[in-house]
C-alpha cells in the first residue's frame, strides 16, 4: 500500500507542480529542459531496477512478507531506491517546467515519504529482519 500511495503522491505532486507552473509561466533554456528529461529517464531506470525484488523472492508490497532483505543492486547505495527514483522524477519535472514553483512537488513528496512512508516501512523491516536490517541500516543511507 505504501508504494501505491507513493505512486499516487508522485502524480499528485506532478499535477501540483504543473498546475502552479501554469499560472507562473516561465520558460527555461533548452539545456535545463534536457537536463530534466535526462533526470527523469535515469530515475525511471532506477525504478525499473527495483523489479529485481521479484527475482530475488522479495517484494515492494508492504502487505507481503519479504523473504529476503535485498542489499545488492540499487539497494547497495540507497535503502529506498524506489522513493529516490520517484523523487528524481519530480526533480526532472521541476527542471522541465523551468521554474522554482515546479519544484513544489519535490518538497511535498520528500516530506511525506521521509517522515511518514519510509519510517513505516523501516519499522516493518525491523520486525521482519531484526539485527540484519539494523546492520544494513548502519551501512546504507536512507536516500543516498
Amino acid at each position: 500500500m505504501n508504494n501505491f500511495f507513493a505512486l499516487v503522491l508522485v502524480f499528485l505532486c506532478i499535477s501540483l507542480s504543473v498546475g502552479l507552473d501554469y499560472y507562473l509561466i516561465t520558460i527555461a533554456p533548452l539545456r535545463y529542459r534536457l537536463l530534466g528529461l535526462a533526470i527523469i529517464i535515469l530515475a525511471i531506470l532506477n525504478i525499473v531496477s527495483t523489479i529485481d525484488l521479484k527475482k530475488f523472492n522479495s517484494t515492494v508490497n508492504k502487505n507481503d512478507t519479504s523473504l529476503k532483505l535485498l542489499t545488492t543492486g540499487p539497494f547497495k547505495f540507497s535503502r529506498n531506491p524506489l522513493y529516490l527514483g520517484f523523487l528524481c522524477i519530480l526533480f526532472g519535472v521541476g527542471f522541465l517546467l523551468g521554474s522554482f514553483v515546479g519544484f513544489t512537488g519535490v518538497l511535498l513528496f520528500f516530506l511525506v515519504s521521509n517522515f511518514w512512508l519510509i519510517p513505516q516501512e523501516e519499522r516493518r523491516l525491523n520486525k521482519l529482519f531484526g539485527p540484519t536490517y539494523n546492520n544494513y541500516k548502519q551501512k546504507v543511507r536512507r536516500w543516498l
